[in-house]
């Protein structure tokens, strides 16, 4: 995406405070943990049409939470997630809402029925599950949906809320 195309390429560009490169790419292996001092971040393998990670980010007080990243149905996400009693939230995408499953499974994205089948797979009921990645045609209709489908009220899974920095 950052080809000077769609975006431009951030990798040239400087910062004007110190002269670095406003970004820099870096290749990550699956599984192998990224340290980043007072954080560490381990990518895995998700389902999803090209090659996606979803992450395990641990701070070193203990605190952990995972994010999916766009994914589908996705067995390695829960095992992770049953494993790791560290992690305690989860982020996870609902792209569209449920009439539109068949475009979710084209897409490799999830919606809330496909949630709620998925967290069959959750052994835990300590996890705080937040979903995000909403299309805005679907949105409110998938607002709705999470008080219709028995795991999603069951784990309390709510939108993520926008957060300000």
């Amino acid at each position: 995406m950052f080809n000077d195309y769609i975006w431009p390429d951030f990798s040239l560009i400087p910062l004007l405070t110190t002269g670095k490169k406003s970004i820099k790419f870096n290749k990550f292996k699956f599984y192998e943990t990224i340290d980043l001092g007072t954080v560490q971040i381990t990518p895995f393998p998700v389902n999803h049409i090209v090659p996606t990670a979803g992450f395990v980010v641990e701070k070193d007080d203990g605190r952990a939470f995972m994010i999916s990243s766009d994914t589908y149905i996705t067995d390695e996400l829960w095992n992770i997630l049953n494993s790791n009693p560290k992690i305690k939230y989860l982020l996870i995408e609902v792209s569209f809402h449920s009439e539109l499953d068949q475009l979710a499974q084209v897409s490799k994205h999830l919606t809330p029925n496909l949630l709620n089948q998925e967290l069959e797979k959750l052994e835990r009921d300590d996890i705080k599950i937040y979903i995000y990645h909403i299309k805005e045609s679907s949105h409110q209709k998938v607002l709705e949906e999470l008080k219709e489908y028995p795991n999603l009220v069951k784990h309390r899974v709510e939108v993520l809320p926008d957060v300000i920095f």
